[in-house]
């Protein structure tokens, strides 16, 4: 649901939720409200998308074989429990954990095209965010990261969390980490 800064429900999607106790990540760039979930029950990882002022389903700009929009993007059909962990947007970017398979997959937030595919990242895969400079911060097992989705290998930034498991950069550049 979507609510004011007073706590009010100002609009809700009564068919959406994580169904027999799946799994969800939320991000967003101010206008869009990008959900990424794992059902409970069939395991299936997607994400969709809706606007934020109203709560109204907003399809990803890409249609299926019959010509209709898609609402929901299939991200992994099976194992979204293994796979999804969080999602971050910045710009055109949607960056996806697929914890699983040690990847991360930058998606374009509006077609839901994958852009790149960052392979052989380090086990335990967490969380994510988008610095302002557009470099990616991980958090993997005990350790913060940082890479530029261009580049290679993402170096360690810090070490010693304890069960690190969310992550948030202010409009400064500093980083917050919960434990």
């Amino acid at each position: 649901i979507g609510v004011d800064l007073q706590g009010r429900r100002q609009w809700g999607l009564a068919n959406r939720r994580a169904f027999g106790g799946g799994r969800i990540s939320l991000a967003t760039d101010g206008k869009i409200l990008w959900i990424a979930n794992v059902d409970g029950g069939d395991k299936c990882f997607s994400i969709w998308r809706c606007d934020l002022k109203t709560g109204a389903y907003a399809a990803w700009n890409r249609k299926d074989k019959d010509g209709k929009p898609i609402l929901d993007l299939p991200i992994r059909e099976k194992d979204g429990f293994e796979q999804m962990r969080a999602i971050a947007v910045k710009g055109n970017s949607l960056a996806v954990i697929l914890a699983g398979e040690r990847k991360l997959l930058l998606l374009d937030a509006e077609t839901g095209d994958t852009l790149k595919e960052l392979a052989n990242l380090p086990e335990g895969l967490t969380t994510i965010a988008f610095r302002a400079d557009g470099k990616l911060l991980l958090v993997a097992a005990d350790k913060l990261y940082v890479t530029d989705p261009a580049a290679a290998a993402p170096t360690i930034l810090a070490s010693g969390l304890i069960a690190p498991h969310s992550l948030a950069v202010d409009a400064e550049g500093r980083i917050y980490v919960s434990q």
